[in-house]
C-alpha cells in the first residue's frame, strides 16, 4: 500500500513513491508510448500521484511528450501531480550530456519553463526544480525568479535537485528572510548504496544521516537512482555487463559489495529479490522520502510497487546499512 506525505504548497498528500520518466540510458523512445501509458496506468491505479520528468529525459528528449500524452488521454491533469526541471545540462543530438558548461541562470529558468509548458500543453507545473547548481550564481537571484513564477501561477511549488546541503540552507534562509514560499522539495540521489564519488558531474548523493536531517528540517526528498542505478538489481555483476567509469567510481566499492551481499541474504529470508530490498530500505524508514522508480516495462512497474509493501524491520535496516553486524531472527 502506498503511503503519502505533505509537500508545502500542494493541496493533496503526495505518494511516497514517484514515477520516473527517463527510462534509463538512452531512455524511452517515441514508439514506446503504449508501454509508457500502461506503466502510468498501473502506477495511478495503485494510488500513485506524482510523475517526475525533465526536458532532457528520454531518447531525443521525448519524455515530456510521453507524459503529456498520457495525462491528456486519461484526462488526469487535476489528479496527477507533475514535477519538471529547469537548467538541466546541455544534451546534444547524440543524447550525451555536456556538463562542461553550466545552464543555471535566472533567464534560463524562465526560458526552460515557458518551453516545457508549451511542449506539454500545461498551464502550470506542480513542482519545479532547478536541476543543477552553480555557485557563481547568487542564491537570491535563483529564488527570486522561482518565487516570481510561483506568484504568476506557472508553478505551484519549487525546489532543487543536486544542491549541496550548504546551498539548500542558504536558500531556505534567504526565502525566510524574504517571506517567500520557499523550497518544497529536494531531489538528490539516496539509496542503500554508499556513494563517495559522483557518477555524473555536480550530482549529489546523500547519506542516511543527511536523509534524516532533511526530514528534521521538514524538507521532503525525492530520490533518483533509488536502487543504485541498477547496482542492487545485480546489473553490473553479469559477465557481459558494460560498466561505465562513472558507475565503477560511484558504486563498485567494497562497502557496496558487502551491502549487496546482505541484501541478498535478507531477500532470501523474505523470498524476494535484491531490488525489492533496496527499495524497501528507503520506504521502510519513517522519513520524508520518496524513491523515484524507473521501470522500463509494466512488469518492472508492478515489481517496484510490490516492493514498497514490504516493511523491513529496524534490525534489518541497521544490518543493511552496515551500522550493525547483528541481524535479529
Amino acid at each position: 500500500m502506498i503511503e503519502y506525505m505533505l509537500i508545502k504548497g500542494l493541496g493533496r498528500p503526495v505518494a511516497k513513491v514517484v514515477m520516473g520518466s527517463a527510462g534509463g540510458t538512452p531512455g524511452f523512445r517515441r514508439d514506446q508510448q503504449e508501454i509508457f501509458d500502461e506503466m502510468l496506468d498501473i502506477y495511478f491505479e495503485a494510488g500513485g500521484n506524482m510523475i517526475d520528468t525533465a526536458a532532457i529525459y528520454g531518447t531525443n528528449k521525448i519524455s515530456e511528450e510521453l507524459v503529456a500524452s498520457w495525462v491528456s488521454k486519461r484526462k488526469l491533469r487535476d489528479k496527477m501531480y507533475v514535477t519538471n526541471k529547469c537548467c538541466s545540462p546541455f544534451k546534444g543530438i547524440s543524447d550525451q550530456l555536456d556538463e562542461s558548461r553550466s545552464r543555471v541562470h535566472p533567464e534560463l529558468i524562465t526560458d526552460d519553463l515557458i518551453r516545457s509548458l508549451d511542449r506539454m500543453r500545461f498551464d502550470h507545473f506542480d513542482c519545479y526544480l532547478v536541476h543543477r547548481d552553480n555557485r557563481e550564481v547568487h542564491v537570491a537571484d535563483i529564488m527570486d525568479r522561482l518565487e516570481f513564477h510561483r506568484e504568476q501561477g506557472k508553478i505551484i511549488s519549487y525546489g532543487v535537485s543536486n544542491w549541496s546541503t550548504e546551498r539548500i540552507q542558504e536558500a531556505i534562509a534567504y526565502c525566510d528572510k524574504m517571506r517567500y514560499h520557499g523550497i518544497s522539495v529536494n531531489e538528490p540521489s539516496y539509496s542503500l548504496a554508499t556513494v563517495t564519488e559522483c557518477r555524473w558531474r555536480d550530482t549529489i548523493y546523500i547519506s542516511d544521516e543527511e536523509a534524516s536531517m532533511f526530514t528534521n528540517m521538514g524538507l521532503p526528498v525525492f530520490s533518483f537512482s533509488p536502487i543504485g542505478a541498477g547496482y542492487f538489481a545485480g546489473n553490473f555483476f553479469k559477465n557481459d555487463a558494460v560498466v561505465s567509469e562513472g558507475i565503477r567510481r560511484a558504486y563498485l566499492t567494497d562497502r557496496n559489495r558487502e551491502k549487496f551481499r546482505r541484501a541478498e541474504q535478507i531477500a532470501r529470508e523474505h523470498e524476494t529479490d535484491t531490488p525489492t530490498i533496496a527499495l524497501s530500505y528507503i520506504t521502510s524508514q519513517d522519513l520524508l522520502l520518496a524513491p523515484i522508480i524507473g521501470p522500463k516495462t509494466p512488469d518492472e512497474c508492478r515489481s517496484c510497487l510490490k516492493a514498497i509493501s514490504l516493511r523491513l524491520s529496524h534490525s534489518e535496516i541497521e544490518y543493511l546499512s552496515l551500522r550493525s553486524d547483528y541481524l535479529e531472527t
